[in-house]
């Protein structure tokens, strides 16, 4: 399971037109990154809320939206840090089947 501690971190596949005016849009939230699609489309970055909250992703006509989750500092993340983000991961909790830890316990 994807622990709740984790962040969203929104990318945006974007075409140049679409790209530039959501970033007119939300200058500070945007952040243009050095990564293309195939097809030339341009990759831009926004950290989102707590990981498995909603809303707020889409918005951006012209671009596409993928949330993923990362591992934040202090429950914040920079979008200007997306490397770093994405490279660090995020956290996954588990519980063992109810036999194993019975099993484990005896």
């Amino acid at each position: 399971m994807i622990a709740p501690d984790n962040l969203n971190l929104v990318l945006y596949r974007c075409t140049e037109a679409a790209s530039a005016v959501a970033v007119a849009r939300r200058d500070r939230e945007l952040v243009r990154t050095r990564m293309k699609c195939g097809d030339g489309s341009e990759v831009l970055v926004r950290a989102g809320g707590r990981y498995g909250e909603t809303g707020g992703y889409s918005g951006y006509e012209g671009c596409d939206a993928a949330v993923t989750p990362v591992l934040g500092a202090h429950g914040k993340a920079n979008a200007s840090d997306y490397e770093r983000l994405i490279n660090y991961g995020f956290l996954l909790t588990w519980k063992p089947p109810r036999k194993l830890a019975r099993h484990i316990i005896s």
